[in-house]
């Protein structure tokens, strides 16, 4: 079955305050099980050792969906699930077991949600923009043993940074470099450590998102990205400009950026409000990225499903607690 050819029929008849907590799980799970079938290679889908009861998709259904709803704790959702919906997931592994499967399926997550982007429009605007992910209270920083400030992982390891629009201030921990469209959507994402440059992971986010305009904060003003950008990638690089540039943008131009840059603000507002994802209850980097990439991959499927009700894209709180 294609999703483009619209396989789950009754859900489409559905009104928003019909779609209640079961027809979530039911529709969520459809959706994940028809992508993970015809994408995910069969040496994973196969793999060796023992079958489990609980498919990958089952797996995959309840994280997401837990990420949906904002919930923090692993361990409460997973409570909570086996409490009230043990009829539709009856062999759900005991907690250990089901936190390491998540956490073993992370790299399925994100091919999943690049190819749940397909479905979804893009155009040729985008925008960039980062926002902080503390690891714990800045006051608490010197007490904490959390594996994240003391480890590194492929060169990713907690460190200060500071964040000028947010009233933290100093922190300790990373930075979520995002790429939205210009409806909101996250297209691209990277984690990296909290003291390195915006301009250097811009560079590493762009592998399939060829030319296109993007656009971005002050943090991104350099000539020498603008001009690699465009050499090697075809990408239009529009920063905002400082006050201290003598060359400046038309003033219909910079209304337009300021404007469509209000887009990935909101978008990092339901990340932070909705999603939690500058609380990533994670100790160890394997957790940080497996619950980052679930946040992402949960909001994807939300505007997803808006898309097929005819419901505004973004509307992803009205979808789950409506």
């Amino acid at each position: 079955m294609l999703l483009k050819d619209k396989p789950l029929d009754h859900f489409w008849q559905l009104e928003i305050d019909q779609l209640d907590m079961e027809d979530l799980f039911i529709t969520s799970f459809v959706i994940i099980d028809d992508l993970y079938r015809k994408y995910v290679p069969s040496c994973i889908s196969n793999r060796r050792g023992p079958n489990s009861q609980c498919s990958d998709s089952e797996v995959l259904t309840i994280s997401w969906i837990g990420e949906m709803f904002g919930i923090d704790s692993e361990n409460s959702w997973l409570s909570f699930v086996r409490k009230n919906f043990s009829y539709m997931f009856p062999c759900i592994p005991e907690r250990t077991r089901f936190n390491r499967r998540r956490r073993n399926l992370w790299k399925v997550t994100e091919l999943l949600r690049h190819k749940l982007l397909y479905y979804l429009p893009f155009g040729d605007v985008l925008i960039v923009d980062s926002l902080p992910v503390p690891i714990c209270d800045f006051k608490r920083v010197h007490f904490s043993k959390n594996r994240l400030k003391t480890s590194y992982v492929n060169e990713l390891r907690a460190t200060y940074g500071h964040c000028a629009t947010k009233s933290l201030s100093t922190f300790l921990g990373f930075r979520i470099h995002l790429i939205t469209s210009q409806h909101g959507l996250p297209l691209a994402y990277a984690v990296a450590n909290a003291d390195i440059n915006d301009r250097e992971v811009l560079p590493e986010m762009i592998d399939y998102l060829f030319n296109s305009i993007i656009l971005g904060d002050k943090g991104y003003v350099s000539e020498t990205l603008r001009k690699q950008l465009h050499q090697e990638y075809g990408i239009t690089l529009l920063a905002q400009k400082r006050d201290n540039q003598k060359k400046s943008y038309s003033h219909h131009l910079k209304v337009t950026i300021n404007h469509l840059r209000k887009r990935i603000e909101s978008t990092n507002n339901q990340l932070e409000d909705q999603f939690n994802i500058s609380r990533v209850l994670a100790k160890s980097h394997w957790g940080l990225l497996t619950r980052i990439a679930d946040k992402f991959a949960a909001f994807t499927l939300g505007a997803f499903m808006n898309q097929c009700l005819g419901r505004p894209l973004m509307a992803l709180k009205n979808l789950v607690f409506a």
